[in-house]
């Protein structure tokens, strides 16, 4: 009897334990905390720098990521990562740094001096963030458990427009695609595949057949109907705006985010810190 006791009491403690993490990964999802960006890699083409983070700090190259400088942020807050870079479309760039914790940063100097932009933001847990694509001063950042808001100042303003996708948003990028109602597509990288949705918040939908977990997204600015996507190692390719996917080619390693320059170029920012490139539409890398 004691035995049947022993292993009742076992049973009954594995289903308290088994609903314990369940409810945590719940509760956690709810937030917006749950498979976050793993770094984060931007292109500025007005100066043909790339700017990178490993969540703790920033760098920035001028030899297309051959060599790094870091670049201050100043301590980051208990428990404050960085999850986005941006650069902004206008003519004098603007770098933007946002994170859980962090909120938004703006730099008009190159990372020589920062502000907080986020003043009109619920609270500062961004688990992603993205410049438009043609209009310097719009700005989109997810706020965790929140949804997404919307700066048209440069982020002296922040109004919410829309609660996502029904998935967890890793990554958020404004594409100039055509056919939009309004300016522009934002592409969000999901923890379900790609999602879509023009920038009038008329409704998101799944980006073609990649339903599993997608850790980034990037677009070709010269040829917006091509977009890449990386899952794990892979990475994966559409010419039609994310109607059909294919598979392209892998740099070697877990991909965190992804970069493509006006020139051609894409650039991918592993898990190990290592940022690679390829001038081959993803096909070889290097």
């Amino acid at each position: 009897m004691s035995a049947i006791i022993a292993k009742l009491a076992r049973q009954l403690a594995t289903i308290v334990t088994a609903a314990s993490v369940l409810a945590g990964v719940q509760a956690a999802q709810a937030a917006g905390n749950v498979d976050q960006a793993v770094g984060a890699l931007a292109y500025a083409p007005q100066t043909e720098t790339l700017y990178k983070s490993d969540g703790q700090a920033l760098y920035r190259s001028e030899g297309g990521g051959k060599q790094w400088t870091k670049v201050p942020l100043g301590p980051l807050p208990d428990g404050g990562r960085v999850a986005a870079v941006a650069v902004s479309a206008g003519e004098q760039s603007q770098l933007y740094v946002a994170g859980t914790g962090l909120g938004v940063l703006k730099s008009i100097d190159a990372g020589k001096s920062w502000s907080h932009v986020d003043q009109g933001l619920p609270n500062r847990d961004v688990i992603a963030f993205a410049t438009h694509s043609t209009v310097p001063d719009t700005l989109y950042a997810v706020v965790a458990g929140q949804g997404i808001y919307r700066s048209e100042d440069g982020g002296a303003h922040w109004r919410m427009v829309d609660k996502g996708p029904q998935a967890q948003i890793r990554l958020l990028i404004h594409s100039d695609l055509e056919g939009s109602m309004q300016t522009g597509w934002l592409f969000a990288a999901t923890d379900k595949g790609v999602y879509r949705s023009m920038d009038c918040f008329c409704g998101w939908r799944s980006a073609g057949d990649l339903s599993h977990a997608v850790s980034a997204v990037a677009y070709d600015p010269k040829q917006p109907m091509t977009v890449y996507a990386a899952a794990g190692r892979q990475v994966f390719r559409t010419t039609d705006g994310g109607e059909g996917w294919q598979m392209v080619g892998s740099p070697g390693d877990d991909v965190g985010a992804l970069a493509h320059s006006p020139a051609g170029v894409l650039y991918a920012l592993l898990t190990d810190g290592r940022v690679v490139r390829s001038e081959d539409k993803g096909g070889r890398w290097e």
